[in-house]
C-alpha cells in the first residue's frame, strides 16, 4: 500500500523499493508483480515491466490485467507478435474486451496483418463503442494500405460527417477540427 501511495506522489524510487520488499516478503502475491510492472511501464522501462507481468502470469495464467499490460508493453517495445498473442489470449477469457480487441487491431496493422486488423476494427464498429470516429479513421488507414481506396474513403467521409455534426454544437472543439482536417487530407481534399 505504501508503494502505491509513493507511486501516486511520483516517488518512483521509493515505490519500487517497497514493491521489491513486498515481493521479497511474499513472492506469491500476483498484484505486487502487476503493480511493479505498471510502475516500470509508467517510467517507459518496458523490459522489466514485461518480466513482472510474466512472473504474475506464472502465478495466475488467466489474469487478464497481466495479459493486457504485458501485451501493451510488448507493443511499446515493438514486438507486435507477442503483443497480439497476449491480446488474443485475453480475448479467450473475455471475447468482448474492447481494449484487447482495439490493441490487437493496432498491432495487427503494425505487423502487416491487414485482414486481421480490418476484422478487429469492424467488430468494434459493429459494437458501436465510444471512439467510433477514431476507429473509422484507423480502419480507413488500414484499408488504404490494403488498396481498398473506395472503402477507405467511405470511412474517412463518415469521420468528416461525425465531426461536422459535433462542431454544429460547439465551434470551440479544436480536436474535432483536427480530426476532420486529417480525414479531409486522407481524401486528398487539402
Amino acid at each position: 500500500n505504501r508503494a502505491a501511495a509513493r507511486s501516486e506522489i511520483r516517488d518512483y524510487e521509493g515505490a519500487l523499493a517497497d514493491y521489491d520488499q513486498a515481493i521479497k516478503i511474499n513472492p506469491n502475491v500476483v498484484e505486487s508483480y502487476i503493480k511493479r510492472g505498471e510502475l516500470h511501464a509508467r517510467q517507459n522501462d518496458f523490459p522489466p515491466a514485461v518480466e513482472d507481468y510474466t512472473l504474475a502470469l506464472r502465478l495466475s495464467p488467466k489474469n487478464s490485467t497481466a495479459l493486457l499490460n504485458r501485451g501493451a508493453a510488448y507493443k511499446r517495445i515493438g514486438d507486435y507478435q507477442k503483443a497480439i498473442s497476449d491480446f488474443s489470449t485475453a480475448l479467450k477469457l473475455d471475447s468482448q474486451n474492447y481494449d484487447a480487441i482495439k490493441e490487437r487491431a493496432d498491432c495487427r496493422a503494425k505487423s502487416n496483418d491487414l485482414d486481421g486488423a480490418v476484422e478487429d476494427y469492424e467488430f468494434l464498429l459493429k459494437k458501436n463503442r465510444p471512439g467510433a470516429s477514431a476507429l473509422r479513421f484507423q480502419l480507413g488507414e488500414v484499408l488504404l494500405l490494403k488498396g481498398s481506396k473506395g472503402s477507405a474513403d467511405e470511412n474517412f467521409r463518415q469521420v468528416i460527417a461525425y465531426h461536422t455534426k459535433n462542431l454544429k454544437g460547439s465551434r470551440k472543439n479544436g480536436d474535432a477540427y483536427l480530426q476532420r482536417g486529417l480525414a479531409y487530407a486522407k481524401l486528398g481534399d487539402t
